[in-house]
């Protein structure tokens, strides 16, 4: 795909499709459950994870390494690296407090 579309409109394609399917899964989060609602949340879950596998996840790597000037290449991969793992662990620790019963309890309504 990378030589039909290129990685730039793969990457804003990736952000916009998880974009619009976050936004049912929080309005399925605010509705009172029922196993259909369910189903389709999950159905939306794994679509979003496919989504990043196929676009976001990959692309990222090529335009990190092709934005900055080939002398401070290097330099700039292991900040933006450093700060996607801060905030990586910082996202996790949230996320975990979103969905769990006995803390905030926002469930689905967290996307």
């Amino acid at each position: 795909m990378l030589s039909y579309m290129g990685r730039r409109p793969i990457y804003l394609f990736g952000i916009v499709t998880e974009a619009f399917c976050l936004l049912p899964i929080g309005i399925i989060g605010c509705l009172k459950a029922n196993p259909a609602m369910l189903n389709a949340l999950g159905a939306l879950l794994t679509l979003i994870n496919f989504i990043f596998h196929f676009s976001l996840g990959p692309v990222c790597y090529s335009i990190a390494g092709e934005l900055p000037s080939s002398r401070l290449r290097s330099r700039t991969i292991v900040l933006g690296r450093a700060v996607y793992l801060v905030s990586t662990i910082i996202a996790q620790q949230l996320n975990v407090r979103m969905v769990n019963k006995d803390a905030w309890n926002w469930r689905a309504k967290s996307g």
